[in-house]
């Protein structure tokens, strides 16, 4: 059950990441230097994460 919970959350991450990133590429002129690295460093964070997460936990599920 706390498996199931952590892989919603991780799916979750990874899309509010491509969000963000989509949001920052399009607003790419709008914003600051600042807000522009922000946003693309968390969203590749977020990204990063949960897409190792979700590695890790396909290779577990098919290893069981």
């Amino acid at each position: 059950m706390i498996a199931k919970r952590l892989y919603t959350i991780a799916v979750l991450f990874l899309v509010i990441g491509c969000i963000l990133f989509l949001l920052s590429s399009i607003y790419r002129h709008d914003l600051s230097d600042f807000a522009l690295g922000f946003c693309e460093g968390a969203s590749a964070m977020s990204i990063l994460s949960s897409a190792i997460y979700l590695i890790i936990y396909f290779i577990k599920k098919k290893s069981l």
